[in-house]
Formats: structure tokens, sequence, C-alpha cells
């Protein structure tokens, strides 16, 4: 008996490291390319990287009455920019995308 739970052991063990050592090569065989940065369309060389993206301060726009419910308040409607900038690691070249948020704040 301990003979065949050792045999069993043995080749679950051999079929587990098997499969393990088969899954990475099957995952190369997809011929996906896996995008990792965009080419600088200046210099078609280096790759653009993205910069910390840099949020403005929020400022009031507009009053609306209150989202909560409240009929003896009102909620404040506050955007701010968003400034996202991919700069080329070759040539020094810069994308800058400038975007607004918006929210809602309550404010009583």
């Amino acid at each position: 008996m301990k003979n065949l739970k050792k045999m069993v052991s043995t080749a679950l063990a051999a079929i587990m490291i098997t499969a393990g050592l088969a899954l990475p090569s099957y995952a190369s065989d997809t011929n996906e390319i896996v995008p990792y940065a965009a080419l600088c369309p200046e210099c078609g060389t280096g790759e653009m990287i993205k910069q910390p993206t840099e949020y403005g301060s929020w400022f009031i726009v507009g009053s609306i009455r209150c989202t909560h419910g409240d009929i003896w308040a009102t909620d404040e409607i506050q955007q701010r920019t968003v400034t996202t900038v991919y700069t080329c690691n070759f040539c020094g070249s810069s994308d800058v995308t400038v975007t607004t948020e918006e929210r809602i704040v309550h404010h009583g």
C-alpha cells in the first residue's frame, strides 16, 4: 500500500511539473504583440513615455439644487483641468492633452 501511494504521488508530481513547464511555451505561441509605448510621431525612433499627470485646483462653475434630497441646500458644480504629457525618450518631443474633470460637492 505504501508503494502504491508513493507511485501515485510521484506520478502526480511529474504531471504537475510537466504541465507547469509546458504552460510558458504554450503562452508564447499566441503571436500577439504587446505594446508598451507608442513610437514618437516626430522622429519615429523613440518611445512616448507618460509623465506624471498634473491636476489643477478645483474651482466653482455653478450651483444646483441639492442632489442628496436636502430641499434647503445647494450643491456646487466644480471643475479642474487635468494635463497629461507624453515625452519622447529620444528626441524630447512632447504631446500634451488637457481635459476637464467635473464634480458636484454638497454645499449646504
